[in-house]
């Protein structure tokens, strides 16, 4: 069975002159914030088709990595989207790539692993397009707690006065629900929802309209507690309608 493709944390996007050397050391920086405990490989990709109709440059530089039974691709130019393609298999994706490159643009041709650390190290600014990427790594820091939670989701929501969409991390513990949103760390949210479950419900509730008007569409990835690798990831599509939301397991 296929996979929904996701596009996320692209909020705003950067130039596509944007130099290679930047985007090695945002693929690097958003290594070293995953941790070694998730599997992922620096690329060098070169793109044959680069112009006005293609979303990256000649070269750049991307992080591949495993979650939840997919693999995904986080570049500095626009943020994170799903590689995998098809459930179950992915070790064959790990072990090759190339077909799902192919798969985002036709251009994408080449790669090769870079092992080397990046040149530029010790930056302090914020690394673009980071919010799937941070929720990834709090999920990986609260798995490692004394007081772990017992269920968690990652909700990518979407508007449609916005190009790409915006990733929180939803989780349980205590009896509790709460709100990891890794564009203001500092703030989680605590329980004003209890009454619903639906993604686009909770996500009207939590944002308020200058951040994100009117979430219409949130994909919500289920996680597994304990760290185990599921070959058949569950991502639930809640769109609002006007008679209501519809909810289709994937």
């Amino acid at each position: 069975m296929r996979i929904l493709r996701l596009a996320v944390c692209g909020l705003a996007l950067l130039s596509l002159a944007a130099r290679r050397d930047e985007t090695a050391e945002t693929a690097f920086r958003a290594q070293a914030l995953l941790g070694p405990g998730v599997w992922s490989r620096v690329l060098r990709i070169s793109n044959n088709q680069p112009g006005r109709a293609s979303r990256f440059p000649a070269e750049f530089y991307g992080l591949v990595f495993a979650f939840e039974g997919m693999l995904w691709l986080y570049t500095g130019l626009d943020g994170t989207q799903s590689l995998s393609l098809v459930r179950g298999r992915l070790a064959a994706d790990e072990a090759d790539p190339g077909p799902l490159l192919l798969a985002i643009e036709r251009g994408l041709t080449n790669f090769t692993e870079v092992t080397a650390p990046s040149p530029v190290e010790g930056r302090a600014s914020p690394l673009p397009h980071d919010c799937f990427i941070r929720c990834v790594a709090r999920w990986q820091e609260l798995q490692q707690e004394a007081n772990p939670p017992v269920r968690a989701r990652l909700l990518a929501c979407y508007a449609p006065s916005l190009p790409e969409g915006h990733t929180i991390l939803e989780f349980w513990r205590d009896g509790r629900r709460r709100v990891f949103d890794p564009y203001a760390p500092t703030k989680l949210k605590g329980q004003p929802w209890d009454g619903t479950d639906d993604p686009v419900e909770l996500a009207r509730a939590i944002f308020p309209p200058e951040i994100i008007p009117r979430p219409s569409k949130v994909l919500a990835l289920e996680l597994r507690p304990g760290g185990s690798r599921p070959e058949s990831p569950q991502i639930t599509v809640s769109v609002a309608h006007a008679q209501g939301q519809r909810l289709t397991t994937l």
